[in-house]
């Protein structure tokens, strides 16, 4: 039985929830998984994952800035690089001390062995620069194909007919299968903590049980943006033609709060969170990559997507998705128009999705683990 490491990076939610349906594929697999990460991911993966041993790693703890997110994040690299400088040293000290078949990384920079199978999942090619700083996208390029050629595989989490990433994975030329000092590419498709799940027909907890239409606002990211949001989304809640329902993503947090039109839900993952999303008029979220794929499994397209502000990605991705009549998009400073964005958000359909990609690409790199093909 192959013993994996598998490292998730703790930036919002969205790297924990979409790395489940991987975890769960090496274990049908027959792997045997050892989980890392830190703050509230290493938390979402106990939740989902309670008998599966766990290690803690340093946190990136990046934070974005109250006007300019990107200035904030790029203040942060010299942190960011001793993190993983840091994390790598630490992968190697486990390594030794109980040897890993193979590490999968999801976005982790520093997960990754010369000595075994190491895959690292990302959906970005490049990271997008600000439309003034378009002309250094080539530069970023250069540089993430330097920060990953240490991996031996690349997982990309996309569809390829769908293309749901955009320009964020298929502006360039992939490495090919073939390129020397360049890691194997493989299709992993669609991922989502609710693929292969059966669909609750009511909520576990007495406490969501209602019979009146609600809209739901789903919260994510690093602060203190994600607190931005919901006091702008409470401000406005009364405007709104059904009441606001909106978890806050704090997998610690316990009570529930009822104001007026307003319900304020810490977390919900499982059958709760999934039926919360399926029965509510319309869904308020970041366009994070992790939710939108959430979003697609689920076959939700009544969305209205906020994208952070200064976060080129989720800028990149409510544009792409808006263009595509995938979603409707309302900046957060427009918040106080959100009615009208309800009913653009009525409008879209859902996608179809390929789910047998996942499946096909981990049977595949597990065998490498077990030495048949590695070099």
């Amino acid at each position: 039985m192959p013993r994996i490491l598998f490292a998730v990076l703790n930036w919002g939610l969205g790297h924990a929830t979409r790395s489940i349906p991987v975890i769960r594929a090496l274990q049908k697999a027959g792997a045997s998984v050892v989980l890392a990460s830190d703050g509230d991911a290493l938390q979402v993966l106990k939740r989902a994952f309670p008998k599966v041993e766990t290690r803690e790693l340093p946190g990136y703890n990046i934070r974005y800035g109250r006007k300019n997110s990107l200035v904030a994040i790029y203040g942060q690299v010299p942190h960011v690089i001793r993190t993983v400088s840091r994390e790598h040293r630490i992968l190697r000290s486990w390594h030794k001390e109980e040897v890993f078949d193979g590490v999968v990384s999801d976005s982790r920079f520093g997960m990754w062995l010369s000595d075994v199978p190491s895959a690292f999942i990302g959906h970005q090619i490049a990271v997008l620069p600000p439309k003034p700083f378009q002309a250094f996208h080539m530069t970023a390029f250069g540089v993430h194909k330097q920060i990953i050629r240490p991996f031996s595989d690349w997982w990309l989490p996309d569809d390829p007919t769908l293309r749901l990433a955009g320009d964020l994975l298929h502006r360039f030329p992939l490495p090919k299968h073939n390129s020397p000092r360049s890691p194997r590419v493989n299709w992993i498709g669609v991922l989502s903590r609710f693929s292969g799940e059966s669909r609750p027909y009511g909520f576990l907890d007495n406490r969501l049980n209602t019979h009146e239409p609600f809209i739901a606002a789903v919260l994510s990211g690093p602060e203190p943006q994600r607190s931005m949001l919901q006091e702008a989304l409470m401000a406005v809640a009364p405007k709104l033609p059904y009441p606001l329902w909106i978890v806050e993503g704090r997998p610690g947090g316990q009570e529930f709060k009822t104001l007026p039109n307003i319900k304020i839900i810490p977390f919900l993952d499982g059958p709760d969170l999934q039926h919360l999303l399926r029965s509510a008029e319309v869904v308020i979220s970041r366009s994070g990559y992790s939710s939108l794929m959430d979003y697609v499994v689920l076959g939700i397209s009544k969305l209205v997507l906020v994208p952070t502000p200064g976060q080129t990605e989720q800028e990149h991705l409510g544009q792409n998705w808006r263009n595509h009549n995938r979603a409707a998009v309302c900046l957060q400073h427009n918040i106080t128009h959100l009615p009208e964005y309800l009913s653009q958000a009525q409008k879209c359909a859902p996608l179809p999705f390929n789910d047998e990609l996942l499946s096909h690409t981990v049977h595949q790199w597990l065998a490498i683990c077990k030495g048949k093909h590695f070099t």
